[in-house]
């Protein structure tokens, strides 16, 4: 429903998907959801990142990842984060 009604980042959310599983290996779970805001009526695509430990380098890798993708994004209709909700796999 997400991706209907914001066409314009479905490009984007593909190759985020990518360049995340590049960036982090296999190792990490990886999900694209819908995240929706409880305090406001805002909705976006959240890639979330669940892995077996979260040492320092891997929160740098996602907050790289999450500030270029966010970039992408500004020049388009929708958005997308890269986050971990810190649950272990």
């Amino acid at each position: 429903e997400y991706l209907a009604a914001f066409p314009d980042i479905l490009s984007i959310a593909e190759e985020a998907c990518a360049a995340t599983r590049r960036q982090l290996g296999e190792a990490p779970s990886l999900s694209l959801d819908v995240y929706h805001d409880p305090e406001a009526e805002n909705r976006h695509l959240a890639l979330n990142v669940r892995s077996e430990s979260y040492p320092n380098a891997l929160y740098e890798k996602i907050r790289d990842l999450s500030s270029e993708y966010a970039a992408k994004c500004a020049r388009r209709r929708g958005w997308l984060t890269i986050v971990t909700d810190l649950e272990r796999i």
